[in-house]
């Protein structure tokens, strides 16, 4: 089976189902060939498996993923069998079920009760799923007449509603679960679902940017440089640039003109660099003093990703200031527009808005799970075996059409202030403050306010909002569908990232032809139309004022499993226990971009 090989990784695993395009027959994927030329082969495994290993050891069951166990494997191309094999007879009603074995002996299959050739479309559309990941065809019960080849009645779309029935004496054989033993595998008891079903199969996945930078080696190896990562993003400036300086010619003109000598220039160039360098031991203390191992592990490496997006000369990014430049060569820009941007994008107190048209993304799927999305005491996370013993892990790199979004952290902490969850401007800069009272997102539940802080409750779930509104203005406003749509969520920066899927097919440079021709609108959707859900007040007062309507997206698009939101942290309104009396852009801003009364 040829697939284009993003669809692959997203919709084409092994043990899923789907519906084949041409003749409607229903198959499950057996096997993912891999591309042998791809290099993905070749990327960081350890560091990978690493990150990874803090979602996997959430799941009850024991999947011990090592770099000597697993093949990292780049999909081209799969095969499949017919699956499930219960046929249904339009003719009479009756299905009958075939063994592998009848399926691929290439005879056609023929109904049991009437003698009918089925064709490709009478499947019966079910399946039994456990949650051990056991997928199997709805066992066939006999009827006590001797008659082994019954009617599957339907009434309702309620499961509970259907019964078997026999079509040659009449007799009601019993429930739609008659038949259905617990699960030879682990003893559980087995649902009946369609088969396409999103419950039947959650693909477990990751995403990582700019994976294939050789200094990810340092990052996963060298406590030093995971502190001098951060000590960079903290002074905003780069330590291999500071060690590196040399003496620079100096023009003697300018000096002239400037009325300082040579000696004078160079007396004051080494009184900078000394204060440099006392601002990043001050800075390294702090780093030393406030994070862990494991912390320090963490967040080096999302301002390693965060900074490898917004300074990397290799990245084509443009800035709203930049497109006010472009604006006044560029003959499909009006200038005059263009030059209210960065008011518009002022009132949702944002601080940069970046369109980035080859946004480094790593995607990996290492496993899936059945009937859950999510790891509890019922549920178990599977892994892709391959014919060598290994496990398998599905992985593709890209480069895609992307925004990139930065709250603006002073915005943050005031709005913070206003709702009571902090009191006071802390002595420390801004970047050290969230750096130390963020963390990131718990994959599977909610920020708990008792084990962080009520800080990381409130504002990750801020951030996860606005992403997710964001989301929705470009479903709304775009040639983007929310669920062509992925988010990257890069918390202790305040920043996300909106990215489109690659196995999705719309016109490319939908995103930043709405951010170049149309912010203003974009921005005026945020502020107002998004604010508003058609279950409401039953979303606000029950569901935390989060729902399918107005903020949930698929599991493959959204980077915290749809944890972590609610529209009253930008409009005001009930959340959690309590009330937010302002919401984030309710915050005022002045015309310079400063918050009023900051």
């Amino acid at each position: 089976m040829e697939r284009k090989k993003s669809q692959l990784l997203f919709n084409f695993l092994p043990d899923d189902t789907f519906n084949h395009s041409r003749n409607g027959t229903i198959g499950r994927i057996g096997w993912i060939y891999e591309d042998r030329k791809s290099k993905v082969s070749d990327l960081p495994k350890g560091y990978l498996l690493r990150r990874i290993r803090p979602y996997v050891e959430q799941w009850p069951n024991d999947v011990p993923l090592r770099p000597d166990n697993v093949d990292l494997v780049s999909p081209d191309g799969a095969s499949f069998d017919i699956f499930p094999r219960v046929f249904e007879c339009r003719s009479c009603g009756a299905c009958t079920e075939f063994s592998e074995d009848d399926i691929k002996s290439g005879s056609s299959p023929r109904c049991g009760h009437c003698g009918k050739e089925f064709d490709d479309t009478e499947q019966l559309q079910f399946v039994t799923v456990c949650t051990c990941g056991a997928l199997d065809s709805v066992p066939v019960p006999y009827c006590s007449c001797g008659h082994s080849y019954p009617r599957f009645r339907r009434p309702t779309s309620q499961m509970s509603d259907s019964y078997w029935e026999c079509p040659e004496c009449g007799d009601y054989i019993g429930d739609a679960y008659t038949a259905l033993d617990n699960c030879r595998f682990c003893g559980d008891r087995q649902r009946i679902k369609v088969h396409s079903s999103s419950t039947t199969f959650y693909p477990q996945k990751a995403s990582f940017v700019n994976v294939e930078d050789q200094d990810l080696n340092s990052i996963a190896r060298s406590d030093e440089f995971q502190k001098q990562k951060i000590v960079d993003y903290l002074l905003d400036q780069d330590q291999a640039t500071q060690s590196d300086e040399t003496e620079l010619d100096v023009d003697q003109d300018v000096l002239d003109a400037l009325g300082v000598t040579e000696e004078e220039y160079l007396d004051k160039k080494e009184e900078v660099n000394e204060e440099r360098q006392q601002e990043r031991e001050e800075a390294m203390e702090w780093v030393e003093d406030t994070f862990d191992d494991r912390r320090r592990r963490a967040v080096s490496e999302e301002v390693f990703e965060f900074e490898s997006l917004v300074k990397n000369a290799d990245i084509d990014a443009t800035s709203l200031e930049q497109l006010q430049e472009e604006a006044k060569s560029r003959k499909d820009l009006d200038p005059a527009v263009v030059d209210q941007y960065k008011d518009a994008r002022n009132t949702l107190n944002i601080d940069s808005v970046r369109m980035i048209s080859d946004f480094p993304i790593t995607t990996v799927v290492y496993g899936y799970s059945r009937l859950n999305p999510g790891p509890n005491e019922d549920s178990r996370l599977n892994t892709f075996h391959g014919k060598n013993g290994n496990d398998r892990m599905f992985a593709q790199t890209a480069e895609e059409e992307a925004v990139m979004f930065t709250l603006d952290s002073e915005s943050v902490f005031k709005w913070l202030q206003e709702n009571g969850i902090v009191n006071e401007w802390p002595d420390e800069d801004l970047d050290k403050w969230f750096l130390r009272n963020l963390r990131e997102y718990p994959y599977y539940e909610e920020v708990d306010p008792d084990d962080d802080s009520e800080i990381a409750r409130h504002t990750l779930t801020l951030l996860h909002t606005m992403s997710h509104t964001v989301m929705s203005a470009i479903d709304a406003l775009s040639g983007y569908s929310k669920d062509s749509l992925v988010e990257y969520l890069l918390p202790h920066t305040l920043s996300f990232v909106i990215y489109k899927r690659s196995d999705t097919d719309f016109s490319l440079g939908a995103m930043h032809t709405l951010v170049e021709d149309r912010f203003l609108r974009f921005v005026d959707y945020i502020n107002s139309d998004a604010e508003v859900c058609i279950y409401d007040p039953v979303c606000e007062e029950e569901e935390n004022a989060a729902c399918e309507d107005c903020l949930f997206i698929s599991n493959i698009s959204c980077d915290n499993g749809n944890h972590n939101l609610s529209r009253s942290t930008l409009y005001g309104g009930k959340f959690d226990d309590g009330d937010i009396e302002k919401g984030y852009l309710d915050i005022q801003v002045a015309e310079d971009g400063t918050n009023v009364g900051s």
